[in-house]
Order: structure tokens, then sequence, then C-alpha cells
């Protein structure tokens, strides 16, 4: 069974209303909240390392319709809002991240599929306030769906070109991510490098479609 992302996203809101996590100042220390708009450069084809696994579907297409063209490369682009409870230097918390990208490849009989992503995540964060930076860690969930839109040339003469257009979900996502952010007062900058497993098994073909990986990415952020 595939628990929908979103609610998971809500019973964590709810949880955090219900405890009285809000209050900006109780006997756990004082809440900080970031708001961070992020850019990446997003490797689909490095599998997150422990989590992930090989795309195998852009490789399939490739053995019928010659070399793929172009890399592997995306560049997402996302808004995040996390919110934390500091006890002296440490704090804790939960972060939500709405992102997306789009990608089109094309091969050597000019065969072409192009991706248009869209990622919720939902994550449990804690860092470390130092003075002149905060170093952070994240694990989390979420879910990502994709509409694939697929034009592969015919490969023989008994066969036609095929169309095919349609949107899937990864039925289970995961990730942990790393980073920094660098405070000037209540803005700052942010670098940090996400691992990310989201395979989904294209309807066409059958095979797995890699829409995570490795990303490194960067920002800027406003904190209250």
């Amino acid at each position: 069974m595939v628990i929908h992302p979103f609610k998971i996203g809500f019973t964590i809101l709810l949880m955090m209303a219900l405890q009285g996590y809000w209050n900006p100042v109780s006997a756990l220390g004082q809440a900080f909240y970031f708001v961070s708009g992020k850019v990446g450069s997003q490797e689909t084809g490095q599998p997150a390392p422990l989590i992930g696994k090989a795309d195998q579907y852009l490789d399939e297409i490739e053995q019928d319709h010659g070399s793929l063209q172009e890399n592997r490369t995306a560049t997402p682009i996302g808004v995040s809002f996390d919110f934390y409870r500091v006890d002296g230097a440490l704090a804790t918390g939960f972060g939500m991240e709405l992102n997306r990208y789009t990608k089109a490849y094309s091969f050597a009989d000019n065969s072409k599929v192009q991706l248009e992503v869209q990622g919720v995540l939902f994550a449990f964060s804690t860092y470390y306030r130092g003075e002149f930076f905060f170093p952070y860690l994240a694990l989390g969930t979420g879910g990502y769906s994709a509409k694939i839109r697929e034009k592969l040339a015919a490969t023989s003469e008994e066969t036609s070109t095929t169309k095919a257009s349609f949107i899937d979900a990864a039925p289970s996502v995961f990730y942990y991510e790393i980073g920094t952010r660098f405070p000037f007062g209540a803005w700052g900058l942010l670098a940090g490098w996400r691992a990310t497993s989201a395979q989904l098994k294209v309807q066409t073909i059958a095979k797995r479609l890699e829409l995570g990986g490795q990303t490194a990415i960067f920002g800027v952020y406003y904190s209250y």
C-alpha cells in the first residue's frame, strides 16, 4: 500500500499543532523558521548511495534507438519551509519542500523523451547552531510524479513511429541530505548535497526510471 505524501505532511503538522509545537517560546526552547528558495544540479544517472538503483529506462531505449545525445543532469528549482525547536546549540524539527524540473532527451535516430517532474518532500531535520554557519542533516520521504512524453522512431520497415503521453508516480520515495546554512542576519545562503531514491516503472516498456539521484543544492533563505 502506498501512503500519500500529502497525508504524511498533514499528519506531522497536525501532531505538532496539538502538542503546542508552534508556541514560539516554551520549556523546550525557542522556535525558528526558515523559508528557502533553491536551485540544484541533479544527476539522475547517479543512483543515491545505499538507497538508490540504476536507471533502466533510458538504457533500454538506447539499445533500440542509438546513443543518448544529452547528459542526465536536470536543474530542479524548489521552495521549502523548515521549522525548528532550538535547545542550546542544537535544533531539531521538520521540513517540507516542493520542487520540479523538466528534461528532454533525444537519441541517435531522432527519437525523443520529455519529462516533467514534480516532487513534494517531508523530512525530520537537525542542525547545529554555530557562530558562523549552521550545518544540518535531514532524513525524509515524500512523493514524485512525472509526465512522460515519448516519440520513438520506427526500428524496422515493419514498424512505425510510436507516440505516448502519460502521468505516473514513484510508489516510494526516500532521501537524505547534508548541508550548511550561512547566516547574514535574518537572511542567509545554503549549500547542500541530497541523495534521493524515487523510481517508477514506465508503462510502455516496463523498465525502471529514476526521478531522483544525487543533487548539489544552492539557495537563499529567510529566517524568523
